[in-house]
Order: C-alpha cells, then sequence, then structure tokens
C-alpha cells in the first residue's frame, strides 16, 4: 500500500483523524517524533500526513499551548520527514496554500515522489491560472504517477478525475492566460 501525503491549507476542510493530539507538558522533541510516527492506514493508501498538531487536556482543545521550545524549524523537520517517508504527495491548491505550494516544490525537487495537484473544490477560473506553474512543475514526476494513487485517493474521483489519463489531459489543458 502506498504511502500518500495530503498537502493543503490548514483552513480547508481536512479529515477529522488529521490531527496529532499532544499534552501541554510536552517537549519539542516529543512532539516532532508523535508527528512523524503517525500515520492512518485507509482502505486504499496509507494516509501519512499532514498533519495538525493539537494540544489537548482531559479531552479539550488548548489554544496556544504548544510546546515552549517548538521552532519553526522543527515543523520544517516533521513536515519533510513525512513527504520523504512518502511514495507520493497530493497538493490541494488555493491561492492561499502557500505551504502546500512549498512543499510540492520541494517534493517535486527531490525527484523521487510522484506529485499531483489538484485545485480546491470552487477555485475560480481566474486564481486556477495564477496557480498554472504547480500544475505543470508536478508534471515534472508524471513518469512516476499510478494509477493506483488516482484510483485510491477521493480528491481526484470528486473532481470527476477517474484516470492517469484524464488526469494527465487534466493538467496539460491549464495554460496560462499568456500563452492563450
Amino acid at each position: 500500500m502506498r504511502k500518500i501525503y495530503i498537502a493543503k491549507r490548514i483552513a480547508s476542510n481536512t479529515f477529522n483523524d488529521a490531527f496529532v493530539e499532544i499534552a501541554p507538558e510536552m517537549s519539542a522533541v516529543q512532539l516532532v517524533e508523535a508527528y512523524k510516527s503517525k500515520q492512518i492506514k485507509r482502505e486504499t493508501y496509507i494516509h501519512n500526513g499532514h498533519w495538525i498538531i493539537r494540544a489537548v487536556t482531559d479531552g479539550l482543545l488548548e489554544e496556544n499551548k504548544l510546546p515552549t521550545d517548538l521552532t519553526p524549524q522543527h515543523v520544517v523537520e516533521m513536515v519533510i520527514e513525512k513527504m520523504n517517508d512518502s511514495d507520493a504527495l497530493v497538493a490541494v491548491l488555493n491561492s492561499s496554500a502557500y505551504g502546500a505550494i512549498a512543499e510540492l516544490g520541494y517534493t517535486v525537487g527531490t525527484g523521487k515522489h510522484a506529485v499531483y495537484v489538484l485545485p480546491e473544490i470552487g477555485l475560480e477560473e481566474e486564481k486556477l491560472q495564477d496557480l498554472w506553474m504547480s500544475f505543470h512543475l508536478a508534471f515534472r514526476t508524471s513518469h512516476l504517477w499510478k494509477e493506483e494513487d488516482i484510483q485510491a485517493i477521493d480528491e481526484f474521483s470528486i473532481r470527476g478525475i477517474h484516470s492517469l489519463e484524464e488526469y494527465k489531459n487534466y493538467v496539460l489543458a491549464i495554460i496560462p492566460n499568456f500563452l492563450k
């Protein structure tokens, strides 16, 4: 079963189980280990991230109670390790998904992973055109794309994409306005 990392803006819809719950007294090192070890076996793939970090005490969310020694570098380390440990990355983009765009750029740059890009549901055509380069960067990994990934991830079918050929045609049809 393939490990898939799903990159998307945290504010967008996410899975109900995409949380790493930590105790407020945990250290950054403990949080990093909890984040890196989390996986969820789905019916057709292993969901390998992204994870949302939440501090919880007695079942209640604790706002702003992440470890005081947690730094942005810890977060970058966690995310990069999860992406490197995945077979593929699916980036669901909108014009504010800066982290997901960085994640897909990094992953394409490794040359080791299949990278797929999909627009957030309801994304306006003009904003989709603004993201054209992200789609075409991901196309550079098309030699690593697998039919099973398209079949396994609901993000494709809910956008009417049911095969690898349909996905390739979808990406190739995204042409920036200056080339039309």
